[in-house]
C-alpha cells in the first residue's frame, strides 16, 4: 500500500529521514459531481517535538497522495518523502529546521501546501500561521504569508532566530503606545516595524466603570470588541494593515498585540472573512488562543486567586466577544461588505488583491 522509489530512499538516507505510515483510513472513492481545483476537504500538519510530524487529510475520490517536504514555503524541488495509497494519516520524522512545509500532491486535482499552524515558540506561544483554512467555495488560504502572534518583546534568542528565519517583511504592532514603550518589539531579521494603535481612541477605557463581577467583565470585553469595529482609530489601523496585506511585496507579515487574542483576533477574523472562510471555522481559529496559551493563562489565574473569575473572563477567548464584533458590524453597517468598504474604506481593488495573494 506504500510505494517508495529508489531515489526517495536515497533522499531519506541523505537527510536521516524515517517514514512511518499509520492509521490507514479508506477514503471515499466515489467521484464528486463537481471536483474542486484542490480535492482536499480537510488537511492538517502537526508536530510536538519539531521533528516528528503527523499529516492528516480528507480527499474524497483521491486514490494516491505523494508528499514532498521543504523548509521554504511553495518551493519543493526534492523527490517525494512518502507516497500513500488510500491513507489519510502519514507520520514523518525530519531533521530539525525553523519550519517544515508539506506539499500534498493528489492523483487528481491541484496540490495543497500545509504546515503546522504553530511555530511552537516557547516565548511567544500564540505565534501562528493565519492560513491553512478551506474557504466556502473550496479554495484554501495559503500558509507562510502572514502570521498572528502575542507580544514579541519576550522572545528568547532561539525563538528570535526561528522567527527571523521566516523572512518576515513587516511587523505590525497593534498595541497601545504605553504597551510598546514598556515592551518594544525586537528586530526580526530585516523586517520593518510599523505601529497601528487600533485602540488610540479608547485611552480612557478604565473610566467605563469598575470590573469586579465576572459578568461585568464579560460586558466590558464585548464592548471592547465592538470598539474594534466602531472606533475611528481601529478603522484606520485595520485599514492600514489590510492595505499592506494586499501588496505581495510586504509578505510575509506578522501582526500582533499583547495576548494575540483581541486586537489580533479581530484582524484575523476580518482577514478570514474577506477570504471566504466559514464563520464557524473563524470562531474555532479564535479559541485556539486558549489552547496555545493555556499554561500562561492557568498561571495567571492561579496567581490572581482573589480575582480569578475576572482574570479568566479577560484572558480567555470567549466566542461571545468575537460575535459581539460581528454583531456591531451588522448593527452599524448593515453587512460585512459595507463594513469593509465604508468602515475600513477598502476598495474592490484592494480586496481582490488580498484574495489573489492569499487564496
Amino acid at each position: 500500500m506504500t510505494h517508495m522509489t529508489e531515489s526517495t530512499n536515497s533522499w531519506r538516507r541523505l537527510w536521516g529521514l524515517s517514514v512511518v505510515l499509520s492509521g490507514w483510513v479508506l477514503l471515499d472513492t466515489g467521484a464528486a459531481n463537481a471536483e474542486p481545483a484542490i480535492p482536499f476537504t480537510a488537511a492538517t500538519a502537526e508536530t510536538l517535538d519539531g521533528r516528528t510530524f503527523s499529516l492528516n487529510w480528507s480527499a474524497p475520490g483521491v486514490h494516491q497522495v505523494r508528499i514532498e517536504a521543504s523548509v521554504v514555503a511553495n518551493h519543493f524541488v526534492g523527490p517525494p518523502v512518502a507516497t500513500s495509497n488510500h491513507a489519510a494519516t502519514v507520520t514523518l520524522i525530519l531533521p530539525d529546521a525553523p519550519r517544515w512545509y508539506f506539499e500534498l500532491i493528489p492523483d487528481r486535482g491541484a496540490p495543497l501546501v500545509i504546515a503546522d499552524r504553530s511555530l511552537h515558540l516557547l516565548s511567544a506561544a500564540n505565534f501562528r500561521d493565519v492560513g491553512g483554512y478551506r474557504t466556502k467555495d473550496g479554495r484554501w488560504v495559503r500558509m507562510g504569508l502572514a502570521y498572528r502572534s502575542n507580544a514579541l518583546n519576550q522572545l528568547t534568542d532561539a525563538d528570535l532566530a526561528r522567527a527571523s528565519a521566516l523572512g518576515i517583511k513587516i511587523v505590525c504592532d497593534l498595541r497601545m503606545d504605553d504597551e510598546r514603550r514598556s515592551g518594544p518589539d525586537p528586530v526580526l531579521g530585516h523586517a520593518t516595524e510599523i505601529s497601528d494603535n487600533v485602540m488610540a481612541d479608547r485611552q480612557v477605557a478604565a473610566g467605563r466603570g469598575s470590573v469586579s463581577p465576572a459578568r461585568s467583565a464579560v460586558k466590558r470585553m464585548q464592548d471592547a470588541y465592538r470598539d474594534f469595529v466602531s472606533l475611528p482609530s481601529a478603522q484606520r489601523g485595520y485599514h492600514d494593515l489590510f492595505e499592506r496585506l494586499s501588496n505581495s511585496e510586504n509578505l510575509p507579515t506578522v501582526f500582533h498585540c499583547t495576548a494575540g487574542k483581541d486586537r489580533t483576533g479581530w484582524a484575523q477574523a476580518v482577514l478570514l472573512t474577506i477570504l471566504g472562510v466559514p464563520r464557524d471555522v473563524i470562531l474555532e481559529d479564535y479559541v485556539l488562543t486558549d489552547h496555545y496559551l493555556e499554561p500562561q493563562i492557568a498561571s495567571v489565574e492561579n496567581t490572581l486567586r482573589s480575582v480569578a473569575a475576572t482574570a479568566k473572563v479577560i484572558m480567555r477567548a470567549d466566542p461571545s466577544y468575537l460575535r459581539a464584533a460581528f454583531q456591531e458590524v451588522d448593527r452599524r453597517f448593515g453587512s460585512f461588505d459595507n463594513y469593509l468598504h465604508k468602515g475600513l474604506k477598502l476598495s474592490d481593488v484592494t480586496l481582490t488583491a488580498i484574495r489573489g495573494n492569499f487564496l
